[in-house]
């Protein structure tokens, strides 16, 4: 997540265990949105979360480095990020 900024920087095991539980969370709601017919096509779920999960902190590690500016305007990347891989797993609406 840091990039190597923290060369030092090793998460403790309650770090790990709180990363695992977020990320069983992230995928029981795909999951349970795929049973439902609520995203777009036959998607692996485990994928969904990958993307999902290295995207935001893609954004989280640029927010870290100094490269999106002050907290607002990386909750705006934020935000957008999420917006647009939301809308790419629904399904298309007839025009």
């Amino acid at each position: 997540m840091f990039g190597g900024a923290f060369t030092d920087f090793k998460p403790d095991e309650a770090s790990m265990n709180g990363t695992v539980t977020a990320m069983r969370q992230v995928l029981n709601v795909v999951s349970k949105a795929q049973e439902e017919g609520l995203l777009a096509g036959l998607l692996d779920t485990e994928a969904v979360v990958h993307v999902f999960w290295a995207s935001l902190h893609g954004v989280i590690h640029l927010y870290m480095g100094g490269h999106i500016g002050d907290a607002q305007s990386a909750h705006a990347v934020y935000r957008q990020s999420l917006t647009l891989m939301v809308g790419a797993l629904l399904p298309q609406q007839p025009a």
